[in-house]
This record gives structure tokens, C-alpha cells and sequence, in this order.
């Protein structure tokens, strides 16, 4: 039995409609499979922030140096100043730090710093131990923040967890903004 051209290609068309559909329904199927359902009750709330300090600090030099990943940036910063967002108090000097973030060569800088202060309320310590991530060259990076104090006004913040928004867009002066999470 010959086939001719029309005919195979109906046929063809025919099998590759079937075998499309029947792909997808089984995709779908697997995804359902895989996806369990969540009650909405069970699901966990989204978290909730305040701001809690805003502030400065600049940079004094830059020292870059190449890598296998992409760039280390080591930003030697002056210090700064650090206020109480509700009240507009000064509440801490910021020493001198640096940040040895990495700008990756996929694009994104990934900052990470231990930010050293001094409350002014007690002449106490604290260190802000910082780390995030910033998209390509935007201005705005997030960064998560432990802080590790002994001082007894602010040892609250020893337990708690804080999002840190530094802004770069007028360097060598960077702003920040400090969340504390509010709903746990």
C-alpha cells in the first residue's frame, strides 16, 4: 500500500495535534498532582513593618578587586549618623566601617557589612550586621539586619529582625531607612 503526499501530510498534522494535546494534559495533570492545595486559614500572614531609624553614612574610599564571581568592592565609609524615625532624635553615631559586598558578574551586587555604632542614649555598643542584594546598577538596595547590642535600651532589638534600605543615589553620601518586622 502507497501513501501519497497529501495523505502523510494530514497524517503527520494529525500526530502532532494528538501528541500537543495529550502533553498537555498530562503536564496539567502532574502540576496538579504536585501542587497540594493549602486552605487559606493555614496559610501564614505576610509580614508587617515599621520604619524604626533612618540615617547616613558616606563613603571614603573605594578599593576594588577582581575575582572568579565577579568584582569584591571594598567601600571604606567615614561613618555617619543614625536618627529615631518617629521622633527625629539622634539616637547613634555610626563608626567607621566598610562594606566587601560583591558585584557579580551575572549583574546583581550582593553588600554585606558590619556597621558599628554607638548609642547615644548610653555610650553603649552595637553592631549591625548587614547583607542583601541590589539589581544591577539601581540605587536602592535591601538588606537583612541583625543587630547585636549590650545595651540595655536597646536590647530589644538583640531578638528582632530588620530590613534595611540603603540608598546610593547620592553617593559618596548613602541614605538608609531601618523596618522593624512588626507581626510576629
Amino acid at each position: 500500500m502507497r501513501f501519497s503526499g497529501p495523505f502523510l501530510s494530514q497524517l503527520a498534522a494529525a500526530l502532532v495535534a494528538f501528541s500537543a494535546s495529550a502533553t498537555v494534559a498530562v503536564v496539567q495533570a502532574a502540576a496538579a498532582a504536585a501542587s497540594p492545595s493549602v486552605d487559606a486559614d493555614a496559610r501564614a500572614p505576610g509580614p508587617q513593618f515599621r520604619e524604626v531609624f533612618v540615617g547616613y553614612f558616606d563613603i571614603f574610599s573605594r578599593h576594588n578587586a577582581s575575582g572568579p564571581f565577579g568584582t569584591r568592592v571594598r567601600n571604606a565609609m567615614s561613618g555617619g549618623s543614625m536618627w529615631d524615625a518617629a521622633t527625629g532624635a539622634l539616637v547613634a553615631d555610626i563608626l567607621p566601617f566598610s562594606d566587601t559586598g560583591l558585584h557579580s558578574a551575572s549583574g546583581p551586587f550582593f553588600p554585606e557589612a558590619v556597621v558599628p555604632l554607638v548609642w547615644k542614649e548610653d555610650g553603649h555598643y552595637a553592631a549591625f550586621f548587614t547583607s542583601g542584594v541590589r539589581e544591577g546598577n539601581a540605587h536602592l538596595s535591601w538588606e537583612y539586619a541583625h543587630v547585636e547590642t549590650d545595651s540595655p535600651a536597646y536590647a530589644w532589638m538583640n531578638s528582632r529582625f530588620f530590613i534595611a534600605a540603603v540608598n546610593s543615589t547620592a553617593a559618596p553620601r548613602l541614605t538608609f531607612t531601618v523596618f522593624e518586622e512588626t507581626s510576629s
